[in-house]
Parts: structure tokens; C-alpha cells; sequence
């Protein structure tokens, strides 16, 4: 499964997750030359507390099994499309079990009714880049244990489409 990261490691994280450069953590905006300072504000060490504080490792389920057939069958695709993609959505699953918050969350007046309809009222709903081009959309649920729930992938396209952009 590979090495243990080492103390001081700092892992990967999206682009998504960081704070723009125009604001400190107090929200306050930054002015002058502050906007310019590239230094870092915290050591490796105040970053990975940080981040192991806020980390919620959880189990993955599939919302139907419908998704759950057309993941199997990406898996078992010989299309090098096909594969590329089941290995993202196998690396993606991995960092979602590993930290159920780790995607963007979409804020809850923009959750497709259509998912409310299927999968009954969300709660939160959030979005995992995968590629420039696809997006995992899943569903964190709290019932003793965190569970995260993936409802679906879709290429940019057809997610700018559900979520009307």
C-alpha cells in the first residue's frame, strides 16, 4: 500500500481547499505588500495538526445499485477511457474513506432537486474533482458512523447541465 508518510509530510491537497492569497484565516482582507508575500504562514507541523484534526475517515457505499453496476463494469471495461476513469474513482474513493470532507462542499440551495427526489432530502451535498473534465458528487451521512454515499459521476458537461450552470 505503498510507505507511511513521514511526520512532517504534508499531504496532497486540491486547489479547491486553500485559502485564496487575498485572505488570512480571520477573513479579514490582506492590503499592500501582504498580498505579494508568498512566504508560508504556518510550518509543516501546524498544517498536518490541522489537517488531521478535521480528517473523518468513513465508509463508502454506492446510492443504488445501478452505480454501483456501472462502476464494476468501468473496472472491467477494456476502453482505455473506461480504465483511466475507474482508476481515478478508485483513487478518489480512497481519499474520501481516508477524510469524508476532503471534496468542495455545494452549498444547499444549489442541490439538484432531481437528487433530492431520488435519494430523499440531502443534508449536504459535495463534489470531487476528479479530472478537469469529471466530478464525483456524493453525500456525507452521519448515523452513529460516517458513511459517505456516491450518487454519481459525471463528465463537466453533463454537471454544468444537473446543476443548471
Amino acid at each position: 500500500m505503498g510507505e507511511p508518510a513521514e511526520e512532517n509530510d504534508v499531504p496532497d491537497i486540491q486547489d479547491d481547499h486553500r485559502v485564496s492569497p487575498g485572505v488570512r484565516e480571520d477573513s479579514k482582507r490582506l492590503t499592500g505588500d501582504d498580498l505579494l508575500d508568498s512566504r508560508p504562514r504556518y510550518g509543516p507541523e501546524v498544517c498536518n495538526a490541522r489537517r488531521s484534526a478535521v480528517s473523518m475517515k468513513c465508509r463508502i457505499y454506492f446510492a443504488d445499485e445501478q452505480v454501483r453496476e456501472a462502476f464494476l463494469a468501468l473496472q472491467a471495461s477494456q476502453d482505455p477511457e473506461d480504465r483511466r476513469l475507474a482508476e481515478l474513482l478508485v483513487r478518489a474513493l480512497g481519499r474520501i474513506a481516508a477524510d469524508a470532507f476532503c471534496g468542495v462542499q455545494v452549498p444547499k440551495k444549489l442541490i439538484p432537486k432531481d437528487y433530492n427526489k431520488k435519494h430523499g432530502p440531502l443534508k449536504n451535498l459535495w463534489k470531487y474533482n476528479l479530472t478537469r473534465s469529471w466530478r464525483l458528487v456524493y453525500t456525507v451521512i452521519r448515523d452513529g458512523d460516517v458513511n459517505a454515499v456516491i450518487i454519481e459521476w459525471l463528465d463537466h458537461t453533463g454537471y454544468d447541465r444537473r446543476f443548471g450552470y
